[in-house]
């Protein structure tokens, strides 16, 4: 999950959420921004922060999936994130 920013006003609406398809997990997977800036993906926070250190009781092909998520710096998160800033305040993050 990214941090909230207070460099940039708070939207105007609460929370909101896309499904996209993940190339490189091979999976949809939900992105959502919350009006402080700061958003998550929920495979991310199911399946990679959920584990911890425990990543070696995970069967081989999640880990395998795991380890290919680039967690919260994931370039579908911040990408999705910067859009909306941009349609929220008309300028570029």
């Amino acid at each position: 999950m990214t941090k909230p920013t207070n460099d940039i006003a708070r939207a105007t609406w609460q929370v909101t959420a896309t499904t996209i398809h993940c190339e490189i997990i091979n999976d949809y997977v939900t992105i959502m921004v919350y009006n402080d800036w700061h958003s998550k993906c929920t495979w991310c926070e199911k399946n990679k922060q959920s584990t911890g250190g425990l990543i070696n009781k995970l069967s081989g092909n999640m880990r395998v999936l795991v380890n290919k998520c680039h967690g919260p710096e994931c370039e579908h998160i911040s990408s999705y994130r910067d859009k909306l800033i941009m349609e929220e305040t008309g300028k570029a993050v």
